[in-house]
């Protein structure tokens, strides 16, 4: 339950709800009120947060959610669902390029506190999945946050499509050319930017990959 924008306290809708309840024979076990926070975004909703999570544990005590306006819900679900897909996308893109740098002759170890790949002892790389954000107006924005603590040498972004389906670009960030960690990308980026995108992760392996250098006799 939220009161932004809504003509309803959180303790009038909690009456209703409860009064739908009764009629049914539906017994409250736990109420989840998140007072005066958007319905937007789930920054600083914690109840939310909390019934998505014991939803989604086997421990729930209960087998029903009631809401007094179920299209409060639609934009944070939705957000939750790009999140669920960005969660199980990340692994599969960051394990095939860990196998394709094995195959090329690479040694890898991931740190498993932040997640960062260091190649050969020498690199360390973070990547970085972005989902897309239509603005009212349907233009497409991407933001970014690097995480400048981790002190990679290198971030590969990972732009996603509209649908935030499959990789629509990437771009390969060195460490020492990026003084702003907050980048916001567009359809249409300035070139200092632009010189650094790429359909594939080609160029990267590229790259990193390893030349033997012959001896002098």
């Amino acid at each position: 339950m939220s009161t932004d924008h809504q003509k309803y306290s959180t303790e009038n809708q909690a009456d209703a709800i409860r009064e739908y309840a009764v009629r049914r024979n539906m017994e409250t076990v736990r109420t989840y009120t998140d007072a005066g926070k958007s319905g937007l975004k789930l920054d600083g909703r914690d109840a939310l947060k909390q019934l998505i999570s014991d939803v989604q544990s086997v421990a729930a005590e209960f087998s029903a959610i009631l809401v007094l306006d179920v299209t409060r819900w639609g934009r944070d679900f939705r957000y939750i669902e790009i999140n669920r897909q960005l969660r199980k996308l990340y692994p599969e893109i960051v394990e095939g390029a860990i196998r394709r740098i094995q195959e090329m002759g690479g040694v890898i170890r991931r740190e498993v506190t932040n997640d960062l790949i260091v190649l050969n002892e020498e690199i360390k790389v973070s990547v970085v999945i972005c989902r897309c954000v239509q603005t009212a107006a349907g233009s497409n924005r991407w933001k970014l946050h690097l995480d400048t603590g981790l002190l990679p040498d290198i971030t590969i972004v990972i732009r996603m499509d509209e649908n935030t389906v499959a990789p629509l670009d990437y771009y390969l960030l060195p460490a020492i050319d990026i003084e702003n960690p907050k980048i916001r990308l567009t359809d249409n980026n300035h070139l200092a930017l632009e010189a650094y995108r790429f359909e594939d992760l080609e160029p990267f392996f590229m790259l990193i990959e390893r030349t033997e250098v012959p001896e002098a006799a």
